[in-house]
């Protein structure tokens, strides 16, 4: 047995006098790691929300056992500027962390995870790195970076190819990659040699099979309900599923939308809504935590929709498919790569808002093509419980990373 040190991705929140997970699925995963270490010690970033937006969070305490208290070196209150100088003060103490750890898990993309990875591979720490996505493409959406100017798109280019190269570097040096998404895999996985594994994972799911919901068809009362789930920022195209709803007013079939989750972009979204017309169409659940309300969303809808710009594999698609809606979504990243177009779901071009109303009026008009999605979503979700029961996370660390530490 050994200690595992966890260098997160996401914020940790302070609800009350505690530190919790933001967010319930990252929960599972860290949590699934902890029956083969001695004590998993997580690295976060730690901000004090404000109390209007607590409820953006999912409040999921520490688990007792061998989960330890999240060591949170990157403290910041939101306030401009403040994230960089905590930054520049966390290399040392986050430095004496890794020194105390067997092994290093780092997630990325981001650069939490890029400097946690460095530091472990300075220090000479077995390191596993979950990839979740491409940093080179959600480079691409930098909210910070976004605008007209040219000298915007230079720093967003620059920005990228910068994030790509660090990516790159510290996958070639990591003695364990887990790779989420077909597109990602099949880029690093000549990579893959003894002492130098680089793995397709499973996703971590929030759900099992107890809750998959069966059902033929959707689309039969005189509305068809729509549902997104994802969390507000630019790279998950809910802009363009705006414009996308906004072309369908007209149609012969009324549409309904409902956007479950929260984030920056809630009240510029909010807004457009109204530019568009779709006030009464268009309804914004703000966040929905894993179980019973997010399936009663799921069963209460009709079809699935998702427009991001950059994905690796979403989750959400597994539970949609599970809960039996015909899936839209965008041909971005390891989407393609893992579904096929018109067999598993209706594909799109990302940020073409013209080609995802064309597929969300063709669930309605064509029951066969409709039934054909739900059906092979089932299937695909079968196989992804198979799949998760040998490359999961945690059995893919306990195959290769645990015996070096």
């Amino acid at each position: 047995m050994a200690v595992l040190g966890v260098v997160s991705r996401v914020s940790y929140a302070r609800v009350g006098d505690e530190w919790r997970y933001t967010k319930r699925l990252d929960a599972t995963h860290i949590e699934s790691l902890c029956p083969s270490w001695t004590e998993v010690r997580v690295c976060a970033n730690g901000v004090v929300l404000h109390a209007d937006y607590q409820t953006a969070w999912d409040s999921c305490a520490f688990h007792e056992g061998c989960l330890a208290r999240p060591h949170l070196f990157i403290r910041h209150s939101g306030a401009p500027g403040s994230a960089a100088l905590a930054y520049l003060r966390m290399f040392s103490g986050m430095d004496a962390w890794v020194r105390t750890c067997d092994a290093v898990y780092a997630f990325m993309p981001g650069w939490i995870g890029a400097i946690g990875a460095a530091l472990a591979l300075r220090r000479g720490k077995p390191l596993g790195v979950y990839l979740g996505g491409d940093w080179r493409e959600t480079g691409k959406h930098n909210p910070r970076l976004q605008g007209p100017s040219f000298a915007r798109a230079a720093a967003a280019r620059l920005y990228s190819a910068a994030a790509g190269a660090i990516q790159s570097g510290i996958v070639r040096r990591a003695q364990v990659v887990l790779v989420h998404g077909p597109a990602l895999y099949a880029r690093y996985e000549r990579l893959d040699r003894p002492g130098h594994r680089v793995c397709r994972v499973a996703p971590v799911l929030g759900f099992s099979e107890a809750d998959v919901h069966v059902r033929e068809d959707t689309c039969q009362g005189d509305r068809v309900r729509l549902l997104d789930v994802g969390e507000l920022l630019p790279v998950k195209g809910v802009e363009v599923l705006l414009r996308a709803c906004a072309s369908l007013a007209g149609g012969s079939k009324t549409f309904s939308l409902r956007i479950a989750g929260e984030g920056p972009d809630r009240a510029k979204l909010a807004a457009l809504t109204d530019r568009l017309g779709l006030r009464d169409r268009v309804s914004f659940e703000g966040y929905v935590p894993h179980g019973d309300a997010l399936w009663r969303l799921y069963r209460e809808s009709d079809a699935f929709v998702l427009p991001s710009l950059s994905e690796g594999f979403p989750r959400v698609i597994y539970e949609a498919m599970s809960q039996g809606l015909p899936v839209v979504a965008s041909s971005a990243g390891g989407i393609a790569a893992e579904l096929a177009g018109g067999v598993d779901a209706l594909l799109v071009p990302p940020g073409d808002d013209r080609a995802l109303a064309a597929g969300i009026a063709a669930l309605p008009a064509d029951p066969d093509l409709r039934r054909r999605l739900i059906h092979n979503g089932y299937g695909r979700t079968a196989r992804l419980f198979e799949r998760m029961r040998s490359e999961s996370p945690a059995a893919l660390l306990d195959r290769y990373l645990k015996p070096l530490a």
